[in-house]
């Protein structure tokens, strides 16, 4: 006991600094408290995201997401309470006895290693602290729960709690983690849900379901145990396996929300969504509706194909990532996206979007439109496949083919379809470096090129560029020559308001540019058509994309033109394939 009131007094003896903000402090309590409280009565605003055919993607709540006590279920209380505080109900804001059992445990550590804290005292460090471990941190919380506890009922300070309790993946309160983890609302959780929440509180994220499922299982079932010995009545077994039979797949999903949403269908267009309205739009108001460009039928075909063929070769786990985009060839848009192998908390990085990288033998076509253009050259001219040097600056450059080795005398067309390295490199001094790449930057339209090195090795691909890019200047060649003029949005089709006024409409854009093509910057319709032509039968026998197409059962009709590209040491591969409609490229590398 003399050791008990002695340490109190250390403790106690910085709690001054709750005397000097007390006011401050329980206004600040009142405030939330009332907030709380008045929230039953505030209309939650929901914003909502369609795909261009009005499929339902997202809907996402806006504002704090408060319950008040009858939207609480009682077995989520007290598998909080028994957990956290079982004495919640008896004690006046400190349970002495795991005070007392702290007290010594961190005497003889000589710091803060255990807190013994009331959920009184959490809510305290939760809400006037920044939680750091130090023995007056410890003495300030003492205080304020005695206050609180003093002025407030019981209810009062649980409710705020469970408002406010932090449960991992940046959720907040009992009704935010039900949406995340369950994609339903608090009132209407089962116990063995309640259990798995209630067991996150010790340690959130490392117990998350989504990042260590057995370690989420092992809290559960300590919980429903203790709901037994309260007196509960149930099989812990049976709840645990009906729970995660339910769960399982989805905890191991490869595609998960960011945010609490009880719909999401596809988390990377929620967020790419979000994003970019934001960007558009900085002051929109929540209750927003947008329909974005994404199909969400060509969406999933294209993510479980990828995943599918990714799982079949092994590589979900050695680390190697993917990225796609399919593009409507004559508007721009994206019709669908896989960013990676994943998205998840942990993996937002949009691969397709965000990461450049060097693009390989994908340049080619490129070139000889533009040597067709020019008529310097034709399908059927002669390109010497043999030893080159080149005279540089930095000294003499020898390029070679990828599988280094030299064929002589080639066709241009047969150049380009076997994606011979030697021949291109004599194309490209046929029509000069500095020429090339001002004619990149017509096909693009934009600085892609800006930082782009203008030396010969540009024609092995050592620009970068990110999968969006090359997909947007393949649609040059899928359209014969057509550059689309820019639209507001490759991804948001419209935006209204919360009072249903539209804010943005990219349909007049969109047909502007099927039926209209800009006439600046155009490029050779019968220069493209003959590069397409030649891609068509990169497919057929002794194209670089013959072996794949022969894996995969592709039989080319004669309207799907395709380009692969491979860069230094295979860190990259690359596909393109297009017809008049789409462009779908893919990425397959290492992201370091």
């Amino acid at each position: 006991l003399a050791l008990l009131l002695f340490s109190i007094k250390i403790y106690a003896y910085p709690g001054e600094e709750w005397d000097l903000k007390r006011t401050f402090y329980l206004k600040q309590f009142d405030d939330l408290l009332n907030t709380i409280k008045n929230s039953a009565t505030n209309k939650e605003k929901i914003s909502r995201i369609f795909d261009r055919n009005g499929v339902l993607i997202s809907e996402i709540y806006s504002g704090p997401s408060y319950v008040l006590f009858d939207k609480i279920p009682l077995h989520l209380i007290d598998a909080i309470v028994q957990m956290e505080d079982k004495n919640f109900f008896h004690h006046s804001g400190i349970d002495f006895k795991g005070m007392m059992r702290a007290i010594i445990h961190n005497l003889k550590k000589g710091k803060i290693v255990e807190g013994g804290s009331t959920l009184t005292q959490q809510l305290a460090k939760l809400l006037f602290t920044e939680g750091e471990r130090t023995f007056s941190r410890k003495a300030f919380d003492i205080r304020a729960s005695l206050e609180l506890e003093d002025l407030y009922s019981k209810e009062d300070i649980l409710l705020i709690y469970l408002n406010k309790v932090f449960f991992g993946h940046s959720c907040f309160g009992v009704e935010e983690a039900s949406r995340f983890y369950f994609k339903k609302h608090v009132e209407n959780l089962t116990i063995a849900e309640s259990a798995l929440l209630a067991g996150l509180l010790t340690s959130p994220n490392t117990v998350s379901p989504f990042n260590n499922p057995e370690l989420a299982k092992q809290k559960q079932k300590i919980v429903l145990q203790k709901l037994k010995e309260i007196g509960y009545s149930f099989d812990i077994e049976r709840l645990q396996n009906e729970f995660w039979d339910r769960y399982s797949s989805f905890y191991s999903s490869r595609y998960i929300s960011l945010k609490p949403l009880i719909k999401d269908e596809e988390p990377l267009w929620t967020a790419i969504a979000e994003y970019e309205i934001k960007k558009l739009f900085p002051d929109i108001e929540d209750g927003f509706t947008a329909v974005l460009s994404v199909d969400l039928n060509l969406q999933k075909i294209l993510k479980e194909e990828t995943e599918d063929w990714m799982k079949n070769k092994g590589y979900l786990t050695n680390q190697l990532e993917t990225a796609s985009i399919l593009l409507d060839a004559k508007t721009g848009e994206i019709l669908a996206m896989v960013n990676g192998t994943s998205f998840r908390p942990d993996n937002q990085f949009n691969r397709a979007m965000q990461m450049k990288r060097p693009i390989g033998s994908l340049i080619k076509p490129f070139l000889y439109a533009a040597c067709f253009e020019k008529k310097i050259l034709t399908k059927t001219n002669i390109l010497s496949d043999s030893p080159i040097s080149i005279k540089l600056i930095s000294g003499k450059w020898n390029p070679k083919n990828y599988d280094k080795k030299f064929v002589g005398d080639i066709t241009v067309e047969e150049a380009l379809r076997q994606s011979r390295n030697i021949p291109a490199v004599r194309a490209l001094l046929l029509y000069g470096v500095s020429d090339f790449c001002d004619f990149l930057k017509r096909v693009w339209n934009e600085p892609v090129a800006e930082n782009m090195k203008e030396m010969p090795s540009i024609i092995l691909g050592t620009i970068e560029m990110s999968v969006l890019q090359i997909a947007e200047g393949y649609t040059v060649l899928a359209t014969e020559g057509k550059i689309p003029s820019p639209i507001s949005s490759k991804i948001l089709r419209t935006v209204t308001d919360k009072n249903g006024e539209f804010i943005l409409d990219t349909l007049a854009e969109r047909i502007r540019n099927i039926f209209l093509s800009t006439q600046i910057n155009e490029i050779s319709k019968d220069a493209c058509k003959e590069v397409t032509d030649i891609l068509k039968r990169v497919t057929e026998k002794e194209g670089t994309a013959f072996e794949a197409a022969n894996e995969a059962g592709f039989t080319n009709n004669g309207t799907t033109a395709c380009k692969t590209g491979t860069t230094s040491n295979f860190r990259d591969a690359w596909t393109v394939i297009y017809d008049k409609d789409f462009v779908l490229a893919v990425w397959i590398g290492y992201d370091r």
